[in-house]
């Protein structure tokens, strides 16, 4: 762990447009074959730009520069999905460091600089060649790679039934959530990230994924209540809302009663809701580090308005197993199942 820097963070996040659009000219001066092999480049390059500043941003606001290895690995696996290997993502992150050092100064240059190397030292020689998640001895490997193969063509009502048959033959709600639903979502994700899958693809199975788990509601609601209430929230700006969903219905299952507040809820909003229905607990996932500076402004409105045990979870808080520290939250967890007990747990110490 280093010194958190908010404000660094704050200035780089202020100043993300003009920063990514200045990388992108300078980067496409120096390498014009870019532009020239990629009709747009300069726009997207720009775009790119903006993604790299958030998530450095998140790297120094949490003091957590590891937050952006994973970054910059997955960036560099997507890029290769489009045929851009070699050091490209390493001199255009250089580029923006250099760009950075010029306009907020030497100290802010080499903080950005140092993070920047550090990840670019942690990346392998080539693409990763990750194993699917849906081989192997996993539980329900087969009926995940049967779902996702009828998804990805395109067969939602094969999908489907395959789900309620899984359902009718006694396979526990829990394990089609955690062993079917979210394999199939990852390993889209990864095809989606290695060019192996398009974007209408991966948002047609998160899509049908989110359908079947509706298909089950029945099901879910009939576990006896054990009169606990949870919110379950995602942070400020977080678009992807499946997570957070599975684990509201995951609470369900295990006789809570669960408001989940979907994507992009304002922190406010999320603590007056916290006020209104009187919540046990409070449970706030983020899929990205760029959200985590919005997790914690969450986590601080709940706390304004009283005592209330509040955890949280998803990817970079795994990555980080003790940042649930650094945004003051009183736990987090590794996934749906966990948040159910920990928060039970934090819930019966209250």
């Amino acid at each position: 762990m280093i010194e958190r820097r908010p404000e660094l963070a704050d200035q780089l996040l202020g100043r993300s447009d003009e920063l990514a659009r200045e990388t992108a000219r300078l980067h496409l001066d120096r390498y014009p074959q870019i532009a020239a092999r990629f009709p747009g480049a300069e726009a997207r390059c720009a775009e790119d730009g903006v993604f790299h500043v958030q998530h450095l941003a998140a790297a120094v606001s949490m003091g957590r520069p590891e937050l952006f290895d994973e970054y910059a690995a997955w960036t560099a696996d997507l890029l290769a999905g489009f045929g851009i290997e070699g050091d490209e993502l390493g001199r255009h992150l250089r580029t923006l460091a250099e760009v950075v050092r010029a306009d907020l100064g030497e100290d802010a240059g080499g903080i950005i600089s140092q993070t920047i190397e550090d990840s670019l030292a942690t990346l392998p020689e080539g693409p990763a060649d990750q194993r699917s998640l849906l081989i192997g001895s996993r539980h329900h490997a087969e009926l995940a790679r049967r779902i996702l193969d009828a998804l990805l063509g395109a067969d939602r009502h094969l999908a489907n039934d395959l789900v309620i048959q899984a359902a009718d033959a006694g396979t526990p709600i829990q394990e089609l959530y955690l062993d079917v639903f979210q394999p199939c979502l990852y390993e889209v994700g990864w095809l989606w990230q290695t060019g192996k899958a398009s974007v209408a693809q991966e948002h047609f199975v998160s899509a049908a994924v989110q359908l079947a788990m509706a298909q089950l509601y029945p099901r879910l609601f009939t576990t006896p209540r054990i009169s606990r209430s949870v919110i379950v929230a995602s942070a400020g700006g977080e678009l992807h809302e499946i997570g957070g969903r599975m684990v509201a219905d995951i609470f369900e299952l295990h006789g809570w009663d669960s408001h989940f507040t979907g994507a992009n809820t304002a922190s406010q909003d999320v603590a007056a809701l916290v006020v209104e229905r009187g919540a046990d607990a409070v449970a706030i996932s983020a899929t990205l580090p760029s959200h985590l500076p919005m997790v914690e402004q969450m986590v601080r409105a709940i706390r304004e308005t009283g005592e209330v045990p509040i955890l949280v979870g998803g990817r970079p808080f795994n990555q980080a197993p003790d940042l649930w520290q650094v945004v003051a939250a009183d736990a987090t967890a590794t996934d749906a199942v966990a948040a159910v007990h920990t928060a039970a747990a934090l819930v019966d110490a209250a």
